[in-house]
């Protein structure tokens, strides 16, 4: 069996996704007209504009996201992503979203 199949990962999957989730929410929530939407990691976020600069500014600092329509950012972390990984995304996403839109942060 491999460590995806076990039942003590998926649990802990299913927790991180979930918070992964209420947390992109919560970076969101002063976007006006932004929405996440997805299921488990696999997760889009729609903003209020064309997503090409969030996605360039999330590249240029490591962070690898794509789009999923001209203003949906399309966000998938593997599924072996740490705490501290996905803190260091949040992070680089909040960056890219203040520099284009100076949306207030918390």
């Amino acid at each position: 069996m491999t460590e995806i199949d076990q039942p003590v990962f998926l649990e802990e999957l299913n927790i991180k996704a979930a918070d992964f989730k209420k947390q992109l929410t919560a970076l969101v929530k002063g976007l006006p007209g932004s929405e996440v939407r997805g299921k488990g990691f696999l997760l889009g976020i729609e903003l209020p504009g064309p997503a090409d600069e969030v996605i360039a500014a999330c590249r240029e600092n490591g962070l690898l996201v794509l789009s999923a329509g001209p203003n949906v950012l399309r966000i998938l972390p593997p599924l072996t992503a740490t705490e501290e990984e996905i803190t260091a995304a949040l992070a680089i996403l909040n960056d890219a979203l203040l520099e284009k839109w100076m949306i207030q942060e918390g």
